[in-house]
């Protein structure tokens, strides 16, 4: 009887100063762990969010140069201060420091006539539209650059019509920038940008103007990794 009061007490104290098992792994596939922590993945891997899809939207200021030569010789130049389209840009990544996407970018300027405002005037346009990568040197850093189809017009203006507004041509653009935070899969940066387009146009007497076009832009950014 005694041996079995001792064993009636000695169980249960034995059983407590066993070990709590351990925690359970964090969830496959990345998911996130209880108490709303950040996703394994993320945690460990700053590319975690780079895969799949991505989209960037950006808007600035800056300025546009243009520049034209007629006959071979430079005629006028111009340079005045500009606004940065709503440029954006869709596509995927290839790998975890590289995406391509199809991207809209531009910039516009206030045309006047004779330096005052006329019914007539608009605004002259110089975007272009094309394939473009996306490096990520490092987790926050990242450099671009693509080619495309490149316009340069008269919009807003009921002084002209059709081909007579304007032009298209060929351009290409080079950026860079900064991302702040790698946790995703939301992200905002700041960039710079250069676009430049050439354009070449009859001058109705069997020559032709050349124009190039060169926007410079500092960018604020949202991207979805």
């Amino acid at each position: 009887m005694r041996m079995l009061v001792l064993a009636s007490v000695l169980v249960p104290t034995v059983s407590l100063a066993q070990p709590a098992p351990p925690p359970p792994p964090p969830p496959p596939g990345g998911g996130a762990p209880a108490y709303g922590a950040p996703a394994y993945g993320a945690q460990q891997d700053p590319w975690f969010f780079h895969q799949g899809m991505t989209f960037e939207a950006n808007l600035g200021v800056g300025y546009v140069h243009l520049g034209e030569s007629y006959m071979g010789q430079s005629v006028t130049t111009d340079t005045d201060a500009a606004l940065a389209g709503a440029d954006v840009g869709i596509g995927g990544w290839l790998n975890p420091q590289l995406a391509v996407t199809l991207r809209i970018t531009g910039v516009q300027v206030k045309y006047t006539q004779m330096g005052m405002t006329y019914p007539t005037d608009g605004n002259l346009v110089h975007a272009m539209i094309g394939p473009n990568v996306q490096y990520w040197v490092s987790p926050n850093i990242w450099l671009g650059g693509g080619v495309g189809g490149s316009t340069f017009r008269l919009v807003g203006s009921n002084s002209c019509t059709g081909d007579q507004c304007g032009t298209n041509g060929f351009g290409f653009n080079l950026r860079a920038g900064y991302s702040f935070g790698s946790g995703g899969p939301h992200v905002f940066n700041i960039s710079v940008e250069s676009n430049t387009g050439f354009y070449s146009q009859s001058d109705g007497m069997g020559g032709s103007i050349d124009v190039t076009a060169t926007g410079l832009a500092v960018l604020a950014g949202y991207q979805y990794l």
